[in-house]
């Protein structure tokens, strides 16, 4: 609270501002936006320019995590990850402040939303109600991710029209620009285990463009920059048409039942418990790929491993013996099965296991 005097706020409501940008980080719209005052860049206080106005920090009391996505996106990120009231991230000093913002949590600018701007100054000769002081402003923490899935079929499955974010908007991939390599490095960006599939879509043109990257990557990478580009680097030429869309899955495996580290049941995570994979197809090619996900250089042997008659998730497992990861063979959908009579799949692996391979499969 003020000891002298009190806040008055004169409420300027606006449809719409065009006006030029000043120094800050530019986003869709006309609007500018900046992070201040932060540990890293995705973080910290936010405010937004507009001419004759300056930068103005944004009022806690409306905001909400639809709020702070469209935020983030201006800002150029993926999503908010957290926002922050009270000024727990710092504190502006303009002379006006956004309030009583109102989004959906899908458009590309706060100016897109309903909103309202506040005029603070205080004069001791009127009092009137205090609405929103520098003590209650948003900050924000964004997600810096700049791939996503967006659009797919079935919104509970890990697939979709894969996006990645080019001069500050989500553009989708260019169909032919995708190839298996990128798939997987892509889907590890999303903090998926792997790709399982990529295909091609035709649609309406989008409404943000295409990007055309003629990626070539090894699917080691860290990020699709650091992969090797045959025409010079990222770009917006294809056929608008034509998009990539990816399909990832998440199936980290182990051994199990076993007194020894490099044998035993082999078991996928699904729905946040290892469940068991059924003999039935099983070979040396599916114990090969196996136990190089698991960091060996390769299988000694398969064989039937636990009881005659156990639950599994997964069955009609079929490889040649040349995948990378247990989730690019052909197999059954994941789901809970019997694997009577047949028993449970095993692999006895060979060679020293190599724990750096891990982080590249």
């Amino acid at each position: 609270m003020y000891e002298k005097g009190a806040a008055v706020a004169l409420f300027l409501f606006l449809a719409r501002v065009t006006c030029s940008l000043a120094a800050g980080k530019t986003g869709p719209g006309h609007f500018d936006i900046r992070l201040t005052g932060g540990r890293t860049e995705f973080e910290g206080l936010v405010e937004i320019f507009l001419v004759n106005l300056g930068w103005m920090a944004i009022c806690d009391d409306s905001i909400n995590f639809k709020t702070a996505n469209v935020l983030c996106r201006m800002l150029g990120y993926g999503s908010a990850i957290s926002y922050h009231c009270c000024g727990e991230l710092g504190s502006g000093d303009g002379n006006y402040v956004f309030d009583s913002i109102r989004c959906e949590g899908n458009e590309q600018s706060i100016e897109e939303c309903q909103y309202r701007i506040e005029e603070h100054y205080y004069d001791e000769s009127m009092i009137s109600e205090y609405f929103c002081g520098h003590e209650e402003d948003v900050g924000l923490t964004c997600d810096p991710a700049e791939v996503r899935l967006n659009g797919g079929y079935d919104p509970t499955m890990q697939e979709g029209k894969v996006e990645i974010l080019h001069d500050h908007v989500w553009k989708a991939i260019y169909a032919e620009s995708m190839d298996f390599n990128l798939a997987i490095l892509l889907c590890r960006m999303l903090d998926y285990h792997t790709a399982k599939s990529y295909h091609e879509r035709v649609v309406v043109q989008p409404r943000d463009g295409i990007v055309n990257g003629f990626f070539q990557c090894t699917g080691e990478e860290l990020h699709f920059n650091d992969c090797d580009f045959a025409n010079g680097g990222i770009n917006s030429t294809g056929d608008l048409s034509r998009i990539a869309t990816l399909s990832c899955i998440s199936m980290p495996i182990r051994l199990s039942n076993s007194r020894k580290e490099d044998e035993g049941d082999v078991q996928v995570f699904y729905h946040d418990s290892w469940e068991n994979v059924c003999f039935n197809s099983w070979g040396i090619n599916e114990a090969n790929v196996t136990c190089r996900m698991l960091g060996y250089e390769g299988a000694s042997a398969a064989f039937r491993g636990g009881a005659n008659s156990a639950p599994g998730v997964l069955e009609w497992v079929q490889c040649n013996g040349t995948e990378r990861n247990l989730a690019h063979c052909n197999m059954s959908e994941l789901e809970e099965v019997r694997c009577p009579g047949m028993g449970l799949a095993a692999a006895r692996c060979i060679g020293k296991r190599n724990v750096f391979l891990l982080i590249a499969i």
